[in-house]
Protein backbone atom coordinates (compact mmCIF):
# COMPACT_ATOMS: atom_id res chain seq x y z
CA UNK A 1 0.00 0.00 0.00
CA UNK A 2 1.30 3.40 -0.94
CA UNK A 3 1.97 5.58 2.15
CA UNK A 4 -0.10 8.35 0.56
CA UNK A 5 -3.16 6.04 0.49
CA UNK A 6 -2.72 4.97 4.10
CA UNK A 7 -5.15 6.65 6.53
CA UNK A 8 -3.53 9.33 8.64
CA UNK A 9 -5.15 8.06 11.85
CA UNK A 10 -5.19 4.51 13.08
CA UNK A 11 -8.97 4.63 13.64
CA UNK A 12 -9.93 6.75 10.66
CA UNK A 13 -12.70 4.31 9.71
CA UNK A 14 -14.49 4.59 13.08
CA UNK A 15 -18.12 5.59 13.25
CA UNK A 16 -18.69 9.14 14.60
CA UNK A 17 -19.68 9.44 18.25
CA UNK A 18 -23.08 10.92 17.32
CA UNK A 19 -23.84 7.86 15.19
CA UNK A 20 -22.82 5.51 18.01
CA UNK A 21 -25.08 7.45 20.40
CA UNK A 22 -28.00 7.26 17.96
CA UNK A 23 -27.53 3.52 17.44
CA UNK A 24 -27.35 2.99 21.20
CA UNK A 25 -30.63 4.89 21.60
CA UNK A 26 -32.12 2.68 18.85
CA UNK A 27 -31.56 -0.48 20.88
CA UNK A 28 -32.08 1.06 24.33
CA UNK A 29 -35.81 0.12 24.51
CA UNK A 30 -34.96 -3.49 23.67
CA UNK A 31 -32.29 -3.66 26.36
CA UNK A 32 -34.60 -1.99 28.87
CA UNK A 33 -37.38 -4.49 28.10
CA UNK A 34 -35.02 -7.40 28.70
CA UNK A 35 -34.71 -8.71 25.13
CA UNK A 36 -32.13 -11.46 24.66
CA UNK A 37 -28.94 -10.94 22.68
CA UNK A 38 -30.35 -13.04 19.87
CA UNK A 39 -33.55 -10.96 19.76
CA UNK A 40 -31.56 -7.73 19.70
CA UNK A 41 -29.27 -9.01 16.93
CA UNK A 42 -32.29 -10.05 14.85
CA UNK A 43 -34.10 -6.76 15.45
CA UNK A 44 -31.04 -4.71 14.49
CA UNK A 45 -30.50 -6.69 11.29
CA UNK A 46 -34.17 -6.48 10.26
CA UNK A 47 -35.15 -2.98 11.37
CA UNK A 48 -32.15 -0.74 10.93
CA UNK A 49 -30.21 0.45 7.92
CA UNK A 50 -26.90 -0.08 9.71
CA UNK A 51 -27.64 -3.59 11.06
CA UNK A 52 -26.46 -5.63 8.07
CA UNK A 53 -23.17 -3.72 8.01
CA UNK A 54 -22.02 -4.43 11.58
CA UNK A 55 -20.81 -7.56 13.33
CA UNK A 56 -22.28 -9.04 16.50
CA UNK A 57 -19.41 -7.65 18.57
CA UNK A 58 -20.31 -4.11 17.50
CA UNK A 59 -23.93 -4.70 18.52
CA UNK A 60 -22.72 -6.07 21.86
CA UNK A 61 -20.71 -2.87 22.34
CA UNK A 62 -23.88 -0.84 21.70
CA UNK A 63 -25.72 -3.04 24.22
CA UNK A 64 -23.00 -2.38 26.82
CA UNK A 65 -23.34 1.36 26.17
CA UNK A 66 -27.12 1.02 26.58
CA UNK A 67 -26.65 -0.65 29.99
CA UNK A 68 -24.30 2.16 31.06
CA UNK A 69 -26.93 4.71 29.98
CA UNK A 70 -29.62 2.89 31.96
CA UNK A 71 -27.44 2.94 35.09
CA UNK A 72 -26.50 6.60 34.67
CA UNK A 73 -30.07 7.69 34.05
CA UNK A 74 -31.43 5.75 37.01
CA UNK A 75 -28.75 7.20 39.29
CA UNK A 76 -29.46 10.69 38.00
CA UNK A 77 -33.21 10.32 38.38
CA UNK A 78 -32.87 8.98 41.93
CA UNK A 79 -30.56 11.84 42.85
CA UNK A 80 -32.91 14.33 41.18
CA UNK A 81 -35.93 12.93 43.03
CA UNK A 82 -34.06 13.11 46.35
CA UNK A 83 -33.11 16.73 45.69
CA UNK A 84 -36.73 17.57 44.86
CA UNK A 85 -37.94 15.86 48.05
CA UNK A 86 -35.41 17.83 50.11
CA UNK A 87 -36.58 21.07 48.48
CA UNK A 88 -40.24 20.21 49.24
CA UNK A 89 -39.40 19.47 52.87
CA UNK A 90 -37.46 22.71 53.22
CA UNK A 91 -40.36 24.63 51.70
CA UNK A 92 -42.79 22.87 54.06
CA UNK A 93 -40.54 23.70 57.03
CA UNK A 94 -40.36 27.35 55.99
CA UNK A 95 -44.15 27.62 55.64
CA UNK A 96 -44.70 25.94 59.01
CA UNK A 97 -42.19 28.23 60.70
CA UNK A 98 -43.85 31.31 59.14
CA UNK A 99 -47.15 30.15 60.69
CA UNK A 100 -45.45 29.36 63.99
CA UNK A 101 -46.48 25.70 63.75
CA UNK A 102 -43.62 24.13 65.69
CA UNK A 103 -45.20 20.67 65.61
CA UNK A 104 -45.19 20.70 61.80
CA UNK A 105 -41.61 22.00 61.83
CA UNK A 106 -40.57 19.09 64.05
CA UNK A 107 -42.32 16.51 61.85
CA UNK A 108 -40.75 18.00 58.72
CA UNK A 109 -37.31 17.98 60.34
CA UNK A 110 -37.76 14.32 61.31
CA UNK A 111 -38.78 13.47 57.74
CA UNK A 112 -35.72 15.25 56.39
CA UNK A 113 -33.44 13.41 58.83
CA UNK A 114 -34.93 10.05 57.79
CA UNK A 115 -34.62 10.91 54.09
CA UNK A 116 -30.95 11.79 54.49
CA UNK A 117 -30.28 8.67 56.58
CA UNK A 118 -29.14 10.67 59.59
CA UNK A 119 -31.53 9.10 62.09
CA UNK A 120 -29.94 6.86 64.67
CA UNK A 121 -31.25 3.30 64.85
CA UNK A 122 -34.08 2.74 67.30
CA UNK A 123 -32.08 0.04 69.11
CA UNK A 124 -28.35 -0.46 69.08
CA UNK A 125 -27.95 -3.66 71.09
CA UNK A 126 -29.77 -6.97 71.09
CA UNK A 127 -29.75 -8.38 74.59
CA UNK A 128 -29.99 -12.00 75.72
CA UNK A 129 -33.45 -11.17 77.08
CA UNK A 130 -34.50 -10.07 73.57
CA UNK A 131 -33.27 -13.37 72.15
CA UNK A 132 -35.07 -15.36 74.83
CA UNK A 133 -38.35 -13.54 74.16
CA UNK A 134 -38.07 -14.14 70.42
CA UNK A 135 -37.15 -17.81 70.95
CA UNK A 136 -40.17 -18.35 73.22
CA UNK A 137 -42.40 -16.70 70.64
CA UNK A 138 -41.06 -18.90 67.85
CA UNK A 139 -41.40 -22.07 69.91
CA UNK A 140 -44.98 -21.13 70.85
CA UNK A 141 -45.86 -20.81 67.13
CA UNK A 142 -44.80 -24.44 66.46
Amino acid sequence: MDPAEKPKHRHADRVPAATVAARTEDILPLVTDGASRREIFAWVRENTTWGPDVCNRTIENYMARAWRLIRERSENSAQHYTEEAIARLKRNYWRASEKGDLSECRQTEESLIKLLGLAKPERWIITLDDIAVQLKRLLAEE
